[in-house]
């Protein structure tokens, strides 16, 4: 998780895509580490069954 945070700082426009380039991961590596980190930090948003109002 530290190399990609790092990626993040050099790169702060990069996609998830892109950096999975640089980390030479997949994307859907470097998505599962954001919401690890997210969770582990604190500062991620987590979707609960949406409340249909009635």
């Amino acid at each position: 998780m530290n190399r990609l945070h790092k990626a993040m700082k050099k790169n702060p426009e990069a996609s998830q895509k892109k950096l999975a380039e640089i980390l030479g991961v997949s994307p859907s590596r470097v998505c599962k580490l954001l919401r690890k980190s997210a969770d582990r930090y604190g500062c991620g948003h987590r979707e609960g069954p949406r409340d249909s109002g009635d």
